[in-house]
Order: structure tokens, then C-alpha cells, then sequence
């Protein structure tokens, strides 16, 4: 039997939209088809009438798995305090960039506030090599 003939009675059974109506037709009109069509309505039938649960031992063991800690919580918080303090950061750093680009540099250098004046023989001495 072809997959493909098993994809679109999966699809009808399961009252999905069934995409090649020819596919289909043709799965019908084999025998197999139609087995496989019984199949997959009894299966679906027998799904849907079990109402089996776990026995609550499996609940008492999978609670302390499944359920949150203090730990867990306290973790949680300060995940997202952290993330808070990044993204904050985060935004004031592009704020700065965005501002220090908008300003338009000087056209003159900066004035000398001081002038620097080095004597030779007593600030430096010359050496032949």
C-alpha cells in the first residue's frame, strides 16, 4: 500500500482538509485502501472511548519533579532583575551613542590651556648610537 494513500485517510479520519482528492479516490477504490480506512476509523474509535488515567503513585512521584521550588522562584527573580539591568543599560549606552553622534565636531582644535617646554641636556639627552 502507498504512504501517500495512508497521509490522506489519516487526514479524512482526522477531519483534516484532504489535499489530492484523486489520492483519495484512488485508495478507495483499492482493497487495501478500504482496510486501512477501517483501521484507522476503529483505532480512532478506541482512542476516544479509553478514559484510562495514571494511578496516583505516578502523581506523587512526578510532583516533586514537576512542581516549582523556592529555589526555582528566587532564581527566576533575579534572572529578571538582570535582564532588567542589561536592557537598561543597554538603552542608556545607545541614548549616549546616538547624542555623542549627533554633535558636530569642531571645526578648530581645542585652545591650548598650557604649553609644555623641554630644554636639551636637562629634560632629555641625545646619544650617539
Amino acid at each position: 500500500m502507498k504512504e501517500e494513500w495512508m497521509v490522506g485517510l489519516s487526514a479524512l479520519v482526522d477531519g483534516e482538509d484532504v489535499a489530492d482528492v484523486a489520492l483519495l479516490a484512488e485508495a478507495l477504490a483499492d482493497p487495501e485502501g478500504r482496510e486501512a480506512l477501517f483501521q484507522l476509523v476503529r483505532l480512532r474509535a478506541t482512542v476516544r472511548a479509553d478514559e484510562s488515567r495514571p494511578r496516583p503513585e505516578f502523581y506523587e512521584k512526578m510532583r516533586p519533579i514537576l512542581v516549582v521550588s523556592g529555589a526555582w522562584s528566587g532564581r527566576r527573580v533575579l534572572r529578571g532583575l538582570a535582564a532588567a539591568v542589561v536592557f537598561i543599560l543597554g538603552t542608556a549606552s545607545l541614548i549616549d551613542l546616538g547624542l555623542r553622534l549627533r554633535e558636530k565636531p569642531a571645526d578648530q582644535p581645542p585652545r591650548a590651556t598650557r604649553v609644555l617646554r623641554f630644554e636639551p641636556g636637562v629634560d632629555w639627552k641625545t646619544s650617539a648610537r
